[in-house]
């Protein structure tokens, strides 16, 4: 059998270990000249951790290749969950981006505490358990984590001394599932870097169900959301206790279950618990960062003949809006106490940057386009998973962001279940949103971020785009008008097996990184 096998598949045989080989000798290499005092335990952790990544990846690739009852969806059940399980052991806890704050945010929440403490002097603070707060969080490595398995949480042992800045902004609701799962561990487990571990479990698990529903509700356009969820600062956001996971997962979802609802022949009539489910995304999608809230403007694509009529899609549009809206500015103007912690560590002045984005508009159009300028090509390896981990430790130039990009626009193009799905009205509407999207980054960032005497604007990065991307893909892919003689499961077989091999680096990239 095996023998029958590789007769009729050598040459994917081949491939695959000439791919896999080289992302070993990469890895190898950058061992070699990052760890010159390399010890004989750091060593065979290096050689197991590369014999059981790549048996992980080899096995699932070929069984992938093999089998033929195949969907997207399963295929993302086949490899996506393994890859952030994997993540979820080689990535030291807290170690992601700005991961301790969102643990102490979170932590906070589990104890009933929705908000975080402003002093008369304007100064963000909140009062936990010592052993819950991570002074020293870039210090953690794998060692570290076993350490503090002896810790015991003390909540008459207290302190102030918490940073918890950056995820102040964050609305509660972000965090819900990561938070209740923390309060119900709380009943029966003490040890502080368990709950955070379980923090990053149910981040993973509702991460994962949003995104497995959106590819299995998704009417065309399928492998563009599979090649996106490949994208390692995807991964590393669903894989940890990360806000960004969320919004990741639930934009993908919004968008697939509007785009079911409007292309879907089988659905003749948009159904009350659609509306509702309407109305419960939206306002995560909203409250997940406003400047998100464009997505709403998703709910147009809606055609009135499922709604009823005219009347009842503008109802429920104005409702939905609304409320989302309603939620997402509530919030927002509360968290503004927050803004004077933010800008102390920006060193920005959200005030003067607000008058001058009224007065002088040239002067926001002008550091705009100097950004794009000086730094478009960063935003866009960064979005396709140049760097992850807090202060980008885990580099993965080039070979990961330029193989996940061409990937993509490969996708995107030679994708014919895509091509003209839109209608006039339905471009204009995807355009205008992921427009307002942009514009609403940059505005934000220049206000919050950026200091006065800024060429450009500070604080943005690509994963901020990111949530753009399924929207992007469709939008091109159904105006670009060539036809594809590729099949669309073995373009999503191609994708997964692609993606697996890139996530070898990734994982032995992030051990050597700390060891």
């Amino acid at each position: 059998m095996i023998k029958i096998f590789l007769k009729k598949n050598w040459k994917f045989i081949l491939g695959l270990l000439v791919a896999v080989i080289s992302m070993l000798i990469i890895c190898i290499y950058k061992l070699s000249i990052t760890k010159e005092d390399l010890s004989n335990i750091e060593l065979i952790g290096f050689v197991v951790s590369a014999v059981v990544v790549t048996s992980i990846v080899i096995w699932l690739s070929i069984h992938i290749y093999k089998k033929k009852d195949l969907t997207q969806e399963k295929i993302f059940l086949y490899t996506i969950p393994i890859i952030c399980i994997m993540f979820m052991i080689f990535m030291p806890m807290y170690k992601s981006h700005d991961e301790h704050a969102h643990w102490h945010r979170i932590y906070e929440i589990s104890t009933g505490n929705l908000t975080t403490n402003v002093n008369e002097n304007g100064d963000v603070y909140s009062i936990l358990p010592k052993s819950v707060v991570i002074p020293d969080w870039e210090f953690m490595n794998y060692t570290e984590v076993l350490n503090q398995l002896d810790d015991r949480i003390d909540n008459n042992d207290t302190t102030n001394d918490v940073y918890i800045i950056t995820s102040t902004v964050y609305s509660p609701i972000q965090y819900a599932h990561e938070a209740l799962a923390i309060a119900i561990a709380r009943i029966f487990i003490k040890i502080p870097i368990v709950l955070a571990y379980i923090g990053r479990f149910a981040n993973l698990i509702v991460c994962l169900v949003l995104m497995y529903f959106a590819i299995k509700k998704m009417p065309f356009g399928k492998n563009i959301l599979l090649c996106i969820a490949y994208i390692p600062i995807l991964i590393e956001g669903i894989s940890s206790m990360s806000g960004d996971g969320l919004t990741f997962a639930i934009s993908l979802f919004y968008l697939a279950y509007i785009l079911n609802l409007t292309f879907n022949s089988k659905i003749e009539k948009i159904q009350l618990k659609d509306k509702i489910a309407l109305l419960v995304t939206s306002i995560v999608v909203a409250s997940c960062k406003i400047v998100y809230l464009p997505f709403i403007g998703l709910m147009l694509l809606l055609p009135k003949e499922k709604l009823g009529g005219k009347k009842e899609k503008i109802k429920l549009i104005a409702i939905v809006w609304g409320v989302a809206v309603l939620t997402s500015l509530i919030w927002l103007a509360y968290s503004g106490r927050y803004l004077g912690g933010l800008s102390g560590l920006a060193g920005s002045a959200p005030s003067v940057q607000i008058m001058k984005f009224i007065f002088n508009p040239f002067d926001f159009i002008q550091a705009f386009l100097y950004n794009l300028e000086i730094n478009g090509g960063k935003y866009l390896t960064e979005m396709f998973g140049s760097a992850i981990g807090w202060f980008d430790f885990v580099k993965l130039v080039s070979i990961a962001p330029y193989t996940l990009f061409v990937m993509y626009i490969v996708t995107l193009l030679f994708d014919n279940s895509v091509k003209n799905k839109f209608n006039l009205f339905q471009k204009v509407i995807l355009t205008l949103v992921i427009l307002a999207v942009i514009a609403l980054i940059f505005v934000s960032l220049y206000i919050q971020w950026t200091k006065p005497d800024s060429q450009g604007i500070d604080g943005i990065q690509g994963r901020y785009f990111i949530p753009l991307l399924p929207a992007a893909g469709l939008l091109i892919g159904s105006i670009v008008k060539n036809k594809s003689e590729y099949n669309e499961i073995n373009m999503a077989k191609g994708i997964s097996i692609i993606g697996l091999v890139i996530h070898l680096q990734l994982m032995l990239t992030i051990y050597i990184c700390n060891i």
